[in-house]
């Protein structure tokens, strides 16, 4: 029977394959001279994209609780962008969702507001 490899442990099992591997020193992080650039920076940014709001509403839904997310941030996008927000929101989060039954609003499943807003403050939203 070839090519079958021994099992039985003759070969030194605790090789490592990656010692042979050179990867040479690691470049320095990004120097920045102070805090504060960084900060200012992540502030214009949040500005750029704009303020949202989170709540949460069960009335008319059967009980269901869903959290509603609007403001200017969401109704400043046109409506393939709102899409797409919605969508990335979705994946990330794993629930469902839809856009709101008001314009310029995105539903997601279930009480949701403290993921919800931390992902779009990384994304670059004020929450």
């Amino acid at each position: 029977m070839k090519g079958k490899i021994p099992t039985s442990g003759g070969e030194n099992l605790a090789n490592n394959p990656f010692a042979s591997l050179d990867l040479g020193p690691l470049p320095a992080a990004p120097a920045s001279s102070s805090g504060k650039v960084v900060e200012e920076q992540s502030a214009k940014a949040q500005r750029k994209l704009g303020k949202i709001h989170l709540r949460i509403e069960r009335a008319g839904r059967g009980g269901k609780t869903v959290t509603v997310i609007f403001g200017e941030g969401v109704s400043r996008l046109d409506s393939a962008a709102q899409s797409a927000l919605l969508r990335e929101l979705k994946n990330t989060l794993g629930c469902g969702g839809a856009t709101g039954q008001e314009p310029g609003t995105l539903e997601l499943q279930g009480d949701e507001r403290e993921r919800a807003a931390a992902w779009l403050r990384r994304a670059g939203f004020v929450v």
